[in-house]
Parts: C-alpha cells; structure tokens; sequence
C-alpha cells in the first residue's frame, strides 16, 4: 500500500488497514499472522476516514473519497460481513441511491445504516434511500453521524447544527438552544460514571 487512511478493528479482532495502492483504493487485512490486500478500482482512488466504521453487527463499512468517473471511479460503499468463517463484500454503488462520497457513517441498534455527505441517506439492509424529513437534511452537508447506545442517531452538520433521532421523531438544535456554534464536526461519548 503506497498510502495509508486508516486503521480499524473489527468485532472479531481482525486488523483491517485501508488506504490507496498507486491511486486505486485498497484493504488489507490481518489474517492468520498474513496481510491479505484487495484493490477496488471502481471505486475511488482512496477511502474517507470518518466512513470507515464498525457496525453493531459486526460488519465493517468504508466509503469512499473523492471518486473521479473519468478514471472509472463511481464511489459508494464497501460493507464487509463475515459469513462462515470468511470476509464477503458488497459494494453499494451511487446508481443503487448509495452515497458517492460519504463524509460519515453509522449503524443504529434497530440495523438501519446511515450516511451523510451532501444531505442524509438511510440504508435498510436492502437498499439506500434519501432522508425526506426535515427537508434541511436533503441538502445540508453532513459532517459527522454517532450512533448511542439507546438507538438514536445524532447527526452533525455543516451549517444547521445537531439534528437527534431517536427513531419516531427528529430534533434540531444550533446556536439558539445553546450550541457553540452550528458547525458540528464530530462527537464523542463521555464516560458514565
């Protein structure tokens, strides 16, 4: 690998190392003390950091960065699940409504997968489909999604602040309830004590 993005872990402790081989987007992962390396040229030249995420159920999502179709590239995202004993894939190209480009990516406990980029997509298992409601997640740049432990999903934007779902209804919050600024990049969970 010429040039490394990052590194997650999976649920089962395989080490899974993403980054780009000569401008192709590439995996590797750790397996049996043996690096096992997979290049995807359709999709990008490299993954976005914030989308490479480990989900509840133990796959392992990454998206991909910056996709050029003039090199071929259409994005989209790569969702790894162990069946029997061996990694599978699927990659949810952008034709299929998967986001071209994600910013962020999460997993909430009732299995829905999010991702945000230019607006909010939900993923079903099946398919992915656009956020309709509030209207302001079509559009508005989604830099970072956090899943909590009671099932909701917290959503940070650009520009409109902290949008919370937890699962029937949604709430927006920005610098007028008290946020710093309307700008959130990223969240972290605070130990209970």
């Amino acid at each position: 690998m010429t040039s490394l993005t990052g590194v997650v872990e999976s649920q089962d402790g395989t080490i899974w190392v993403a980054g780009s081989q000569n401008d192709v987007a590439t995996l590797a992962r750790l397996e049996e003390g043996r690096w096992v390396q997979t290049s995807f040229p359709q999709l990008s030249s490299t993954f976005d950091l914030r989308s490479m995420y480990v989900t509840p159920d133990g796959s392992v999502w990454f998206g991909a960065y910056n996709p050029q179709e003039q090199k071929g590239q259409y994005g989209g995202v790569l969702v790894f699940r162990k069946v029997d004993g061996l990694w599978n894939h699927t990659h949810y190209h952008p034709a299929e409504g998967a986001p071209p480009s994600p910013y962020a990516v999460a997993q909430t406990k009732d299995g829905t997968g999010w991702s945000g980029q230019a607006g909010l997509r939900k993923f079903d298992g099946t398919r992915w489909m656009e956020v309709k409601e509030p209207s302001v997640l079509n559009t508005a740049w989604i830099q970072s999604l956090y899943a909590d432990d009671v099932g909701g999903l917290w959503v940070g934007t650009r520009t409109h602040g902290v949008f919370y779902y937890d699962g029937k209804t949604w709430k927006q919050y920005t610098v007028q309830d008290g946020l710093p600024y309307n700008r959130v990049i990223d969240f972290a969970k605070d130990k209970k004590d």
